[in-house]
């Protein structure tokens, strides 16, 4: 009766020692793609502040471009509003170049 008793057991503990190695390692696993998927969200929140501050920069040389249109009449005027449209037009570039190269935009957008 012991040796019936005793195999039933180990095979018990083998078989309950295998489900908590798979649980394990099922725990591990979803850790690991979450660690993923958080830095993926991170990435893409700062692909996207970074598209906003290009455009705001880029409304900004929008309205510099404006003044030169409606004040540019005055010499001085112009010079003065054609100098901050080529400020923020540099500005601009800058940022749009980085944005581009930056390794967490997708590709099919860089294309």
């Amino acid at each position: 009766m012991k040796t019936v008793k005793a195999k039933l057991l180990s095979t018990v503990f083998g078989g309950l020692a295998l489900v908590l190695c798979r649980a394990m390692f099922a725990i591990n696993s979803v850790k690991e793609i979450a660690q993923q998927y958080e830095l993926l969200i991170e990435e893409e929140l700062t692909a996207q502040l970074q598209v906003n501050f290009v455009l705001n920069t880029f409304k900004i040389q929008v309205q510099e471009w404006k003044n030169i249109l409606i004040r540019g009449s005055n010499p001085s005027q112009f010079d003065k509003y054609l100098k901050q449209f080529k400020e923020q037009e540099i500005i601009v570039q800058d940022l749009s170049s980085q944005l581009i190269s930056s390794t967490f935009l997708p590709k099919k957008l860089i294309s």
